[in-house]
């Protein structure tokens, strides 16, 4: 089954509450049913998340602002077609708005029934300080600053970011996403424009010079629900790496709250989590050169920012809980021992020495934990020896086991 568009319609919700006809999709609810989950709509049941912010949300102000393709220099002719679109119903966070990029590898057409990864690329995380100052994520000496990713992202850049994920010197990379559109899946890449982890949900953006709101997630939804409502599509997997990891999440656990239909297929997290260890490894972890955030970085700071994702002990909105309230999409975790994301390369904070275990692993512990006290579960934490950052995606550096693990969590959800 595919989804037809403006064909066998049903009813989920949209950006104000209101409920509006989208096309079907295999596995998912007809209108009236719920996807079973006992956190929908914010019960507050034991386990589940609290205080739910509504999240709102509009494709309805989408606009495709151009079409063109690229070629793949590895002799066959081949090339990549992609339109690109707008929504001019949020601005990013210094200049312009949120946008998207559609892609597909020839011959296809754009009209082919495919599956579809949703790609919500890295780019660390950062935050303004009530003097102005803006703290980012750092590489050695280098840190990000406020107009790293709070502008606009135009085709061009989409395109470059795709290239880091997927391309050298104009060949494919074995990636995860480079295998996924050689097997026929449409690539949907969508724009960071507010640094705020993909999860910014409309709530004010704080300290920004130019005011304004967080709109990662409620981009990326739009992105999401467009792209299902003007491609036909099998079936869809949310992707993520570095702060995209963060997003997917994010993005999975409110379609889920909101019983928003067709939910993904499955999600792969690589290499980044809001969970209840976040804060003792900002609070525990040595600011040297291994570091990857500024030396100066206040984590209660982001989450004001953030907001509810982010706040994971106020608000059990962290894996480690819904992972025991019977989660309806299947998720999967991955991170590299060697991942600097995770303290990976640095000194063993206390909590981890204790416990035995790397600084990596010990960040997921209580969510392998979850998963250990529910036998059965259908989401998975992987841990990839001697990998760094995003293993499953960042060429030339990503590791062969990842990609194949995520082949195989893909492959039994077709």
């Amino acid at each position: 089954m595919v989804i037809a568009p403006f064909m066998m319609a049903m009813l989920v919700h949209t950006a104000a509450g209101i409920r509006q006809k989208v096309p079907q999709i295999k596995g998912a609810t007809s209108a009236g049913e719920s996807n079973g989950w006992k956190c929908t709509h914010g019960s507050n049941e034991l386990g589940c998340p609290l205080r739910v912010p509504t999240f709102t949300w509009t494709s309805d102000s989408i606009v495709r602002v151009s079409s063109s393709s690229f070629d793949i220099l590895d002799g066959s002719g081949r090339s990549i077609e992609y339109h690109f679109y707008r929504n001019e119903a949020y601005k990013a966070g210094l200049s312009g708005h949120y946008t998207f990029l559609v892609m597909w590898i020839s011959p296809r057409q754009d009209t082919e029934a495919m599956p579809l990864v949703v790609h919500e690329h890295g780019g660390g995380i950062g935050y303004w300080n009530e003097e102005g100052a803006y703290y980012g994520s750092c590489s050695g000496e280098n840190c990000q600053t406020q107009d790293t990713y709070n502008h606009e992202e135009d085709a061009e850049k989409l395109i470059w970011l795709f290239n880091i994920s997927s391309i050298k010197d104009g060949q494919l990379m074995n990636t995860s996403l480079t295998k996924r559109l050689i097997e026929g899946f449409r690539i949907v890449m969508v724009s960071y424009s507010d640094h705020d982890g993909y999860a910014g949900y409309g709530t004010p953006y704080t300290n920004n010079p130019e005011g304004g709101e967080v709109n990662g997630l409620q981009a990326s939804w739009a992105a999401v629900d467009y792209t299902l409502k003007h491609y036909e599509t099998t079936h869809y997997f949310l992707h993520g790496c570095s702060a995209g990891s963060l997003g997917v999440s994010s993005l999975a656990l409110a379609m889920a709250i909101d019983d928003y239909s067709p939910l993904p297929s499955g999600v792969i997290a690589d290499s980044w989590v809001f969970n209840n260890r976040v804060m003792e490894w900002f609070d525990q972890s040595k600011r040297g050169p291994n570091f990857k955030q500024h030396p100066d970085f206040n984590a209660y700071a982001l989450t004001r920012k953030v907001g509810w994702f982010s706040m994971t002990t106020e608000f059990n909105s962290g894996p480690e809980n819904w992972l025991r309230t019977g989660f309806p999409v299947p998720m999967m975790w991955m991170y590299g021992t060697n991942d600097p994301a995770c303290g990976g390369t640095q000194e063993v904070i206390q909590g981890a020495i204790d416990a035995g275990m790397g600084n990596c692993k010990y960040s997921y512990g209580l969510m392998n934990r979850a998963l250990e006290d529910t036998p059965g579960s259908p989401h998975r934490i992987v841990e990839i020896p001697g990998g760094t950052h995003c293993p499953s995606i960042i060429q030339p550096n990503y590791f062969p086991e990842a990609v194949e693990i995520v082949d195989d969590f893909i492959r039994d959800k077709a």
